[in-house]
């Protein structure tokens, strides 16, 4: 286990050293869809639980605008994400909300200043 290890950072240095953009980049998309694949940290057992989706631009202070907005209402942020394109100077913002209510408020409060959010109840699967 720890050879394969061992052996997956050797081949990872020689790309860097190849400057293989190619393999570098296939190596990291594939460990992103592994991390997105792995639970979150809140108790996915909680039926309330509502996914945000929120695309973002690429520049300083863009995440936590949308975060304060939120906050502002009093709501909570159980978990956050962002699943950020290097290539396209922008990103999705994923934001765990537990509770219909919070989630509509949330959605509601930045769908009016602008932001464009999907919204989908993890436990089931609806909008």
């Amino acid at each position: 286990m720890i050879g394969d290890y061992i052996k997956a950072l050797e081949d990872f240095d020689g790309w860097l050293e190849e400057e293989n953009k190619e393999e570098i980049w296939g190596y990291l998309s594939e460990a992103r869809e592994i991390r997105r694949s792995l639970p979150t940290r809140i108790d996915m057992e909680e039926k309330e639980i509502y996914e945000l989706l929120v695309p973002v631009k690429d520049r300083p202070g863009s995440i936590s605008q949308i975060l304060l907005k939120i906050g502002s209402l009093g709501i909570n942020t159980e978990d956050l994400d962002l699943i950020h394109k290097l290539e396209k100077k922008e990103g999705l913002l994923r934001i765990l909300i537990k509770e219909k209510d919070k989630a509509n408020r949330a959605k509601d409060k930045l769908e009016q200043d602008g932001f464009q959010v999907a919204m989908r109840n993890l436990e089931l699967g609806v909008s």
